[in-house]
């Protein structure tokens, strides 16, 4: 019982996907004209929900990204190391999602396709960047034109300063009023799932869950990979004299990965960095808030290996420009959308959009997300633990 109350969204996912393959068998039992007013009535609705959300979560990340970066306002305190450790988590995220997606891209077999088309390509995304004017992007649903508006937005409001804190309340005040309303629609995700499962029976789309173990597998060789690259970094940033950095940041790694939250573990991971990691008070007070906002590693690598599984099974040869993009777009996704019901709907439905890939894989990526979530944010707290160990490190942030 106490697993069912823990796990209460997990199990509730799960059951909607086997009453949904039972129904969808019923229906392909049944003739032609029933299956297809099934999937009339199942289409429609399907595309209101994703368009709800997605409309929605526009507004949110413009809000989260822009107040966020307001709230760095405290970084002229740190100086060069402060600009220092938010430019060094933007990096390792830029350089993460780039491997994990041209990793996964070799193995899922990728092809790439015609090159001369590539710099009419890049142009194109670069153009991507360059807003008509302010609504435009909020219409089209243009992710990277929003947040580079959020960006500068941000950048304003913390150059005003306590002036602007006003107007920021309000906007906070906003973001909490969205945030409520994606928690009721989180609440109507088990009835897309169900659905959902339903139209994939439907229209036998068996492949695609067929495949999902090679999604999952090229993911956990990529979390591998970043314990054994953390591994070698605490080792050379301490020339050797901490080797047991890993086992000394599990303490928060085990609170996150059992509940899924990462604010459970934060006041752990505080406590570790302060007193057995021996970082610097003031150092640690500022940088793990900062990285639980803006350095998710397991989370950009996931979305990172997801594009490129979805590009393989729908036979979409890939580019430079279509790996920048996926680069950018993961990256973006994690640092602007918050921990809320709906929120991986919102992060797969965008990212599958923005690469031009099919929207049918999403009802399985959500009931797949309530299981990846325990491991993405397990390894999301390892990562700030250890990334700002590091920093610490090599800043001199630390005590001894």
């Amino acid at each position: 019982m106490k697993f069912l109350k823990k796990n209460k969204t997990l199990v509730i996912s799960l059951s909607a996907v086997i009453l949904g393959v039972g129904l969808g068998f019923i229906f392909l039992n049944l003739s032609n004209t029933i299956q297809g007013k099934t999937l009339n009535i199942i289409n429609p609705i399907q595309n209101v929900f994703i368009n709800i959300i997605c409309y929605l979560a526009l507004p949110l990340m413009f809000i989260c990204l822009s107040t966020s970066i307001y709230n760095m306002g405290n970084i002229k305190t740190f100086g060069k190391t402060g600009a220092r450790t938010i430019l060094q988590y933007l990096l390792i995220m830029f350089v993460l999602a780039l491997c994990a997606g041209t990793i996964s891209s070799l193995i899922f077999g990728l092809k790439f396709g015609d090159q001369s088309s590539e710099l009419s390509s890049a142009l194109s995304l670069l153009q991507n960047f360059r807003p008509k004017d302010i609504w435009t992007p909020f219409i089209q649903r243009n992710v990277l034109q929003v947040n580079l508006f959020a960006i500068i937005f941000g950048v304003v409001l913390m150059i005003i300063g306590q002036p602007a804190k006003w107007f920021v309340d309000m906007l906070v005040k906003i973001n909490k009023f969205i945030i409520k309303i994606f928690s009721y629609l989180g609440k109507l995700v088990p009835v897309y799932i169900l659905i959902s499962m339903i139209k994939i029976v439907l229209i036998q789309d068996s492949n695609t869950v067929k495949n999902l173990w090679k999604l999952i597998g090229v993911f956990l060789l990529m979390i591998v990979t970043l314990v054994g690259v953390y591994f070698v970094r605490t080792l050379v940033v301490s020339k050797g004299k901490n080797k047991k950095a890993l086992l000394k940041a599990l303490p928060p790694f085990i609170i996150a990965i059992s509940s899924a939250n990462s604010t459970l573990s934060l006041n752990t991971n505080l406590d570790i960095s302060k007193n057995v990691l021996n970082e610097r008070d003031e150092y640690v007070d500022f940088a793990i808030p900062l990285s639980m906002m803006l350095f998710k590693p397991a989370g950009v690598m996931y979305l990172a290996v997801v594009a490129p599984y979805f590009a393989m099974l729908n036979g979409i040869s890939i580019s430079f420009t279509w790996l920048v993009s996926l680069v950018l777009i993961s990256t973006i996704l994690n640092i602007a959308i918050p921990p809320v019901n709906g929120g991986g709907i919102n992060n797969y439905s965008i990212l599958l959009s923005e690469l031009s890939l099919p929207l049918s894989p999403l009802p399985l990526l959500i009931v797949l997300d309530s299981v990846m979530e325990f491991v993405i944010t397990g390894f999301n707290v390892y990562g700030q633990t250890l990334e700002t160990y590091c920093i610490a490190k090599t800043s001199k942030n630390t005590k001894i």
